[in-house]
């Protein structure tokens, strides 16, 4: 596909951006969206919960606070598409503080573990990136990439470049973007629309 209009992305990933106070998605990506059977609209705004299985609804605030104490979780679990069918899930979540240590939000890449889980085609518009951080439509793709989990090697393999190539990139566009870290960058860009 080409990479000024499109790319490939994998919807087994998706990431959700959760604010810690209200404990409502504040931001998702199209992957994440649909993995759940949402529009991306759908879902900003909604509490966490919704896309939580019933059954594990329960283990969500001690999941949380743990996440908040280290900065960082990664579990299995149980998520709840729009439909009311359940798939089991690998969440990684990431706390993003500010200077005092409070959370700001809860970055969370959710991989959905069911073997029907597709591959979509989703449309990345390099223009706003573009606009706002200068970044080119190749780091624009990456960028997209970045966003879903994808690790150097992965995105690599997926575009058909070297690994060093893809970190070359990845350092352009956090510099670019002023981020501290990938997932610096993916909060920014969602919070921004770019992704």
């Amino acid at each position: 596909m080409n990479e000024a209009t499109g790319t490939v992305i994998d919807s087994r990933r998706g990431l959700g951006i959760c604010d810690p106070k209200s404990g409502t998605l504040a931001n998702v990506d199209p992957a994440f969206a649909q993995m759940h059977g949402y529009a991306v609209e759908e879902l900003v705004g909604k509490p966490v919960e919704v896309i939580i299985a019933p059954g594990q609804r329960s283990e969500h605030p001690a999941r949380a606070a743990r996440a908040d104490d280290a900065g960082h979780l990664t579990f299995e679990s149980v998520n709840v598409r729009k439909d009311g069918s359940q798939f089991p899930t690998r969440v990684n979540v990431v706390v993003v503080k500010d200077g005092s240590g409070e959370p700001l939000c809860r970055a969370a890449m959710v991989e959905d573990l069911s073997k029907a889980a597709p591959r979509v085609a989703a449309v990345v518009d390099p223009s706003a990136a573009q606009r706002i951080y200068r970044l080119t439509a190749r780091e624009t793709e990456v960028l997209h990439l970045v966003a879903s989990g994808k690790t150097d090697k992965e995105i690599a393999g997926q575009l058909g470049r070297s690994a060093y190539t893809v970190h070359n990139h990845v350092r352009h566009i956090l510099l670019k973007m002023g981020a501290k870290s990938r997932t610096d960058a993916t909060v920014r860009a969602l919070r921004e629309g770019l992704v």
